[in-house]
């Protein structure tokens, strides 16, 4: 599994789709398959720049391509996050950078 940090996990949600495993606040375990992509995003979020609105504070906010809908996760819950089969792992750096 590779390390990753913060701004590479940003560049992976912009180019494609990232399955990202996650215990939400309940403690219960999620499996989430969601973008950034423009492609993906509603019409009226396309071509924007999401870069200020993608992490405020510890949270990530990304499209859910299952929900169809916004959704957010903390950082520090993520467990795996993996995209064109390749695992990685969130490394302390996803909170410093």
């Amino acid at each position: 599994m590779r390390d990753i940090n913060h701004l590479q996990f940003l560049n992976l949600l912009k180019k494609g789709i990232v399955e990202v495993v996650f215990n939400k606040v309940d403690g219960s375990e999620r499996v989430m398959r969601c973008t950034l992509l423009d492609g993906y995003l509603p019409e009226e979020y396309r071509g924007k720049n999401h870069l200020l609105q993608e992490v405020v504070a510890t949270h990530y906010s990304v499209w859910d391509l299952d929900a169809n809908a916004w959704r957010s996760f903390r950082l520090e819950s993520v467990k795996s996050i993996k995209i064109h089969g390749i695992e990685y792992s969130p490394n302390k750096s996803m909170l410093l950078d």
